[in-house]
């Protein structure tokens, strides 16, 4: 967890000066409504999220935010036992289980603060779940836990420290800790699950991860309403950018190690 700790700190210095910059003001119906930039972890059992029904995009990201977080505890009781049946190492199923627990008072942290912006989040839904094939489980993970996961906690990182809610702030700072924990997980699962697979399936994960990132890369470049970059601290398109460039060039583009 140091090593990407310390690589989220470096990032968060080095985009100072692109924060000085105005924030665009966009509606919010044009807010970052897009899966990929709530925290928790998704699975594929987790159905679509409902639409809130709300014109106030700090309400609308805390209600999706708590909808997320909420999944995300099925998705890491779900990940450990498909840890559990590919015999993977003691540690890593019990990461996962751990995870579930800390994402249950994220969903209820998350679901306050959207009851205090009057926006009722919705209960996620799921689809009947079972134990997928390890490269399956891979290929989910390298998307999710890799890209997603790791963008989000350097995100929630942003937000804990230029979060002009107070409220807003001090969760993040709660919740960020604990995402630097989890997207250190989804790469120790990432370097396990390679040494498992043959050479085929080692190259249908990277293409997953790398269809990942660029997804990312889209979605990030969508305008944000202010009050999202300015009450709860989400980066602007412009930060965003650099900060996952930071990610990529450190992380997600660098050359895989042969298994």
């Amino acid at each position: 967890m140091r090593r990407l700790s310390c690589l989220v700190s470096n990032l968060l210095a080095s985009c100072d000066h692109v924060r000085s910059l105005p924030a665009p003001l966009a509606s919010a119906s044009v807010h970052h409504r897009h899966g990929l930039l709530l925290g928790g972890r998704s699975h594929e059992a987790v159905l679509p999220a409902p639409a809130v029904e709300t014109e106030d995009a700090v309400g609308c990201w805390l209600a999706d935010a708590a909808h997320a977080e909420a999944a995300s505890v099925v998705a890491f009781k779900a990940v450990a036992r498909e840890l559990e049946s590919h015999e993977a190492p003691e540690s890593l199923p019990a990461q996962a289980r751990a995870a579930a627990q800390d994402e249950v008072r994220h969903a209820a942290l998350m679901e306050s603060m959207a009851m205090r912006w009057g926006v009722q989040p919705k209960r996620p839904k799921l689809a009947s779940i079972a134990v997928r094939s390890l490269e399956a489980m891979a290929i989910e993970n390298a998307a999710e836990g890799c890209v997603r996961e790791t963008w989000a906690a350097l995100e929630a990182c942003h937000q804990a420290r230029w979060a002009k809610d107070p409220v807003i702030r001090r969760a993040m700072s709660e919740i960020s800790a604990d995402e630097l924990r989890y997207a250190e997980f989804s790469w120790a699962v990432d370097a396990w699950a390679r040494r498992r697979l043959c050479a085929d399936a080692r190259a249908r994960v990277e293409v997953s991860k790398r269809k990942a990132v660029s997804a990312l890369f889209d979605a990030l470049a969508v305008e944000r309403d202010r009050n999202l970059c300015v009450e709860a601290g989400m980066p602007s398109p412009a930060v965003a950018a650099e900060l996952a460039r930071g990610l990529s060039d450190a992380l997600w583009m660098r050359p895989v190690a042969r298994a």
